[in-house]
């Protein structure tokens, strides 16, 4: 099995970073009620004290290491 690559990134535009509790998604696909889709999109923690949270970001990137090449 190949090594996973990590690519050092630096944020170029940043419209927004969202914080949702990835519980809901992971419920919805034993489930599937959408109920659990909404709480996730609203950042509903799954529980009291949860801290299971993932952090997505909406804008643009890119990458710091001079030799990227994407579609190596």
């Amino acid at each position: 099995m190949e090594e996973p690559k990590v690519i050092i990134l630096r944020i170029a535009v940043r419209a927004r970073i969202i914080k949702m509790d990835y519980r809901w998604f992971e419920e919805y696909a034993r489930d599937r009620n959408t109920l659990y889709i909404r709480n996730y999109w609203q950042s509903k923690p799954f529980e009291d004290g949860s801290n299971t949270w993932e952090y997505l970001h909406e804008g643009g990137v890119f990458p710091l290491d001079e030799d990227y090449e994407p579609y190596k």
